[in-house]
């Protein structure tokens, strides 16, 4: 009867004062004014001197986890943690936080994975690299069965070399439960290349501060410790080809440009260039149409060959957008006589602010590769010095008059300097040929330029007749990449407008 008469004076006075002042006080009576509540803890009566404190709530470290704090009125709550010493206040960003700075180091019975791989095994995780749209990482997570609750460290055993690929595996934080607690991961650096790499994890078992144990596999047995692999793959570029499949490249054919094109031997993880491709194919998809497919599916690259006819007023808005607002790299090779040489004329009109012409079809089987520096002509698969030959299907090309200002010309038509037949734009991802056949290997003639198709897996050599043709569209490809890793918007939308 007593307590509740004292309470409730106390509660009395303290909603008096409330009435009465914006301020409370205790052991006061001018509390500050910039205070809601003011608590003296020295005071004097009859010259005898009282010190006092006040106790908030002191709580161990399970009760405290037991609180479902409620984000919208809880943030600043406090209270005492009697097994670690330290106030913690709450924070809605942060959870509990302590006041203590560092809080003491965590003792651990065990620490074992708790997340299962994503790649070739379940101890395998797979990393995407992705210079273009970012890198995704994999989420490896531990579990931890806690002796003491505090702060706790974990690290792989790699520093950031060429052993483990440029990444540190950590994990750090305060573990404020007992018993079993999660243990999220963090990868920091940036991965020198693709390929799988192992790790360790190591952590501190008793809190003396020394990384004397070692994470263990899901059986907590810590006399097998855990070892596992991340694979690191380069996301693949997004390529469209346009025009007949024969003389493009296709997701499932396995000669001619495809051959090269799917090869991993040339573009894959363990291959040549890195980057491996996603293969989109279309002979008509065109205007409108052509704008959306590319913002759909993300498309990188575009590569036009013979057989592509639908390149109306649309289609060249898109694919000029593509090429100066995305920075996309379109590879046009496009000579189809009639209508189609009348649009590609459009096309490098609009592209380049300037009128072209197509002096006609020239009946040339080979051109000589001139001695100019360019990534196409020294690339990854292969320099090519002068006096190798590009070949013309058909012996027919159809190349372009005046040369763009921009231009780095590879190949005149029969030596003539008004009539570039093979140019890369040093601006802007673009690089033209006039031949559209140039990626096939058997068209109407019985010379095989291309000759993908009697090398094993596609790779890229100069043939019998000299012919570079497929080194150049491997270094093509690769040069592309370089680019778009290093202009493109990934983001633009393109617009057929």
């Amino acid at each position: 009867m007593t307590k509740k008469i004292i309470l409730s004076g106390i509660f009395a006075i303290i909603m008096s004062g409330a009435a009465m002042n914006a301020q409370v006080g205790i052991n006061t009576e001018t509390p500050a004014k910039n205070s809601a509540l003011h608590i003296m803890g020295s005071i004097e009566k009859n010259g005898i001197g009282t010190h006092n404190t006040i106790i908030i709530p002191r709580l161990t470290t399970a009760q405290a986890a037991a609180i479902e704090p409620n984000t919208a009125t809880d943030e600043g709550m406090m209270y005492y943690n009697t097994e670690l010493g330290c106030f913690y206040f709450w924070n809605k960003s942060n959870g509990w936080t302590s006041l203590c700075g560092q809080a003491p180091a965590a003792a651990f019975n065990t620490l074992t994975i708790s997340s299962t791989g994503n790649g070739s095994s379940a101890d395998d995780y797979i990393y995407w690299i992705d210079p273009l749209r970012g890198n995704t990482k994999p989420v490896i997570a531990l579990s931890g069965d806690i002796l003491r609750a505090g702060s706790y460290i974990v690290t792989s055993n790699n520093e950031q070399t060429t052993n483990s690929n440029g990444i540190m595996i950590e994990g750090e934080g305060n573990a404020l439960k007992s018993i079993s607690f999660p243990v999220p991961l963090t990868l920091t650096g940036i991965p020198f290349t693709a390929g799988t790499y192992k790790y360790t994890l190591f952590y501190d078992s008793d809190g003396d501060g020394s990384l004397d144990a070692m994470v263990s596999n899901k059986s907590g047995d810590s006399s097998k410790p855990y070892t596992f692999t991340i694979t690191y793959k380069t996301r693949p570029l997004n390529l469209l080809s346009l025009g007949y499949d024969a003389y493009g490249t296709t997701s499932t054919r396995t000669d001619y440009a495809s051959a090269v094109t799917r090869s991993v031997t040339n573009f894959g993880d363990n291959g040549t260039v890195k980057t491996p491709f996603n293969i989109s194919h279309s002979q008509t998809l065109n205007g409108a149409a052509l704008a959306t497919f590319i913002n759909n599916n993300n498309i990188d690259i575009i590569l036009v060959s013979y057989g592509y006819n639908d390149l109306n007023a649309a289609s060249v808005n898109a694919l000029v957008d593509f090429v100066k607002n995305k920075k996309g790299v379109l590879i046009f090779a496009n000579e189809t006589a009639g209508t189609a040489t009348t649009q590609t004329i459009g096309m490098l009109t609009k592209l380049y602010g300037e009128t072209f012409t197509f002096p006609g079809a020239v009946g040339n089987l080979q051109d000589a590769i001139l001695d100019v520096h360019d990534p196409i002509l020294q690339g990854p698969f292969g320099n090519i010095p002068a006096g190798k030959f590009f070949y013309n299907d058909a012996g027919t090309a159809y190349p372009v008059s005046p040369t763009p200002a921009t231009a780095n010309v590879l190949v005149y038509c029969n030596n003539n300097t008004a009539r570039a037949s093979v140019f890369r734009d040093t601006n802007l991802g673009f690089l033209f040929c006039g031949d559209s056949g140039w990626l096939n290997g058997g068209g109407n003639f019985s010379i095989s330029s291309f000759n993908s198709t009697t090398l094993t897996g596609g790779i890229p050599q100069t043939s019998s007749n000299n012919s570079v043709n497929s080194i150049i569209y491997a270094n093509a490809l690769a040069w592309a990449i370089t680019y778009c890793y290093a202009n493109e918007n990934p983001n633009y939308q393109v617009s057929a407008n």
